[in-house]
């Protein structure tokens, strides 16, 4: 569910046409922040996230 719930997320941010910084400064799960590693992986995650789905989204 975590997962599912995370590339959402980035895909919303896409939609609007938010760029990479603006996602990864206003990207936020505080239903899943308990997990351990969520805050250290998130920058992470979210970059590599938005970089292969605006990717895949241009590609179409």
């Amino acid at each position: 569910i975590y997962f599912k719930s995370f590339l959402t997320e980035i895909i919303k941010h896409i939609e609007a046409g938010d760029s990479l910084e603006e996602t990864k400064r206003e990207y936020s799960l505080p239903r899943y922040r308990h997990l351990k590693g969520y805050e250290l992986l998130l920058e992470q995650n979210v970059e590599r996230a938005y970089e292969n789905l605006k990717a895949t989204a241009l590609s179409r």
